[in-house]
């Protein structure tokens, strides 16, 4: 929160959809700049539980790891490393239709997590799903007689609905209740400088919410709302030290989705972002006792897709963040209080490109952000920039 992720997942809008830009993969997704919940996709079934009958059997490959910031510092990572299928139980999907993600991650919080399951029914003009996710990080670091380790768990357990409201207006809400479990032990030269575990804390939610309204022929509006709510032990990045957590987030936006014909798309949305969190320290070897964030956050969006012939779609998405970051650290010496305060204000723009082949059932989507060369030699051999990828690569066939 205190360097915002973009959260990611998106594409295609259900009420006014067209047979040309009916698919939709995560990598398709980031290429129209990210920002999931303005338009519709099968991607968009591990945010939106009740969205999962629609897109029933289909298998996933996901390939690549995708920067949205130059900062190589602290880069907003994407990680979509894994695979996963959907599958209806039986042709009138009376028995509901299924879901199983595999994936790698670095980071508990993240989507689709390390396992997820799904099922989800339609019940006349409602569609119900549920889901499980889970995420498993244990790291251990051994040198010259020191040691961290560092294990972080999270459970989610989640409901979704869909519901048709009118002829060309639907909504999805969604709750995940947020079980956590870490633990983090130091020793220097054998002597536990601090050891914390909490087990089984369910303090943590999310909650979220959208509207699909078509307003015209070729035109929708989609508000979102989106409350996250985080109380856990953790521990902060730069020094490795526990903390409990208390950190709440809240997006407002809306996006206009339009279809100028059956093979152009154009995307539009603006998002609003606030949130605070705070690190009550529990052990204090640098003397630090309190940090504070507050940010406030401004995302502009323009995202195009052009299936230019059958089996070639071309994108691109701009994404523009404006944020306003405030920090807050409170440090205890010898019973003394000091702080120390800071913030930044800096505007970043984001530019993606797509490429969308179509071979009947099966499709492979790249995306490719702005840090990607456009040299033969180095798109071959990646020679030059290190471990800095650039591009996601998705593999989807539909049985």
């Amino acid at each position: 929160m205190a360097r915002l992720r973009c959260f990611l997942a998106a594409l295609v809008f259900g009420i006014v959809l067209v047979s040309g830009v009916a698919k939709a993969t995560s990598t398709r997704i980031l290429s129209l700049g990210g920002l999931s919940d303005y338009f519709e996709d099968d991607f968009n079934i591990l945010l939106w539980y009740g969205s999962l009958p629609d897109y029933g059997n289909l298998a996933v490959l996901e390939l690549g790891d995708f920067y949205f910031s130059r900062d190589d510092a602290d880069p907003n990572q994407v990680i979509r490393q894994g695979a996963g299928v959907h599958a209806n139980f039986d042709r009138a999907q009376k028995w509901g239709t299924a879901a199983l993600y595999l994936s790698d991650v670095t980071d508990p919080d993240q989507i689709p997590g390390t396992l997820n399951l799904m099922w989800a029914r339609r019940f006349g003009p409602i569609q119900a799903g549920l889901s499980f996710q889970w995420t498993l990080l244990d790291e251990l670091f051994l040198a010259d007689g020191d040691s961290f380790r560092s294990k972080e768990s999270n459970s989610k357990l989640g409901l979704g609905l869909r519901w048709d409201l009118a002829e060309r207006v639907y909504t999805d809400l969604a709750a995940d209740a947020v079980g956590t479990w870490r633990q983090y032990e130091v020793q220097e030269a054998g002597i536990v400088i601090y050891d914390e575990e909490q087990r089984n804390s369910w303090d943590s939610y999310n909650l979220r919410g959208r509207l699909f309204w078509g307003v015209a022929e070729k035109v929708a509006l989609v508000p979102v709302f989106t409350y996250q709510r985080r109380d856990h032990l953790t521990s902060l990045t730069s020094t490795n030290i526990p903390a409990d957590l208390d950190a709440h987030e809240t997006h407002l936006g809306l996006g206009v989705d339009v279809f100028p014909n059956s093979d152009n798309m154009l995307l539009f949305s603006y998002e609003y972002r606030t949130g605070k969190e705070r690190f009550d320290i529990r052990d204090n070897p640098f003397d630090l006792h309190q940090l504070e964030n507050k940010f406030h956050e401004h995302n502009l969006r323009l995202g195009l897709e052009s299936r230019v012939i059958s089996w070639l779609t071309l994108r691109g998405g701009a994404l523009q963040v404006i944020p306003d970051m405030n920090f807050k650290a409170v440090y205890l010496d010898s019973g003394t209080e000091d702080s120390v305060t800071g913030g930044f204000e800096d505007p970043q723009l984001d530019l993606n490109l797509g490429i969308g082949l179509h071979f009947g059932a099966f499709d492979a989507d790249f995306a490719f952000n702005d840090n990607a060369p456009f040299s033969l030699g180095y798109f071959l051999t990646g020679g030059g920039e290190g471990d800095h990828n650039f591009t996601s690569i998705t593999l989807q066939y539909i049985f």
